[in-house]
C-alpha cells in the first residue's frame, strides 16, 4: 500500500485507502458506468480499528464506503469535505442501510 500511495499520490507511508477511478473511454455504453477500484489495506483497518474500539469489519466498511466516495467526486482535503464526507458514510453505514437503500 506505501508503494501505490507513493507511485498515485507522491506521498511516502502506507495508506488506509486508495480510489482509482475507472477508464471510461472505449465503455460499451449498453453496460452500467464503472466507478473504479477501491484498495483497502487490512492492516491499516486493524490498527485503526483498534484505535477506534471498532470490529475490524466495520472500519474495513468504513474504508470502503470512504473510497467509494471518492469515486463519486467527494474531496476530504478541506475541514468542510472531511466533515461532508464523514456524513456520508455514517449515513451509508446505519445499521437500517441509509436512506434510499433497497432490501
Amino acid at each position: 500500500m506505501a508503494d501505490l500511495n507513493e507511485r498515485y499520490r507522491d506521498r511516502r507511508g502506507p495508506t488506509d485507502v486508495l480510489s482509482f477511478p475507472a477508464a471510461t473511454e472505449g465503455w460499451p455504453p449498453e453496460e452500467p458506468p464503472m466507478l473504479g477500484s477501491v484498495v483497502v489495506s487490512v492492516d491499516r483497518a486493524v490498527v485503526q480499528a483498534g484505535e477506534r474500539s471498532l470490529a475490524v469489519r466495520d472500519e474495513i466498511g468504513r474504508l470502503v464506503a470512504h473510497g467509494l466516495l471518492h469515486l463519486l467526486g467527494y474531496r476530504d482535503d478541506t475541514s468542510s469535505g472531511r466533515r461532508r464526507m464523514r456524513r456520508r458514510e455514517d449515513r451509508y453505514l446505519r445499521p437500517e442501510g441509509g436512506e434510499g437503500t433497497q432490501r
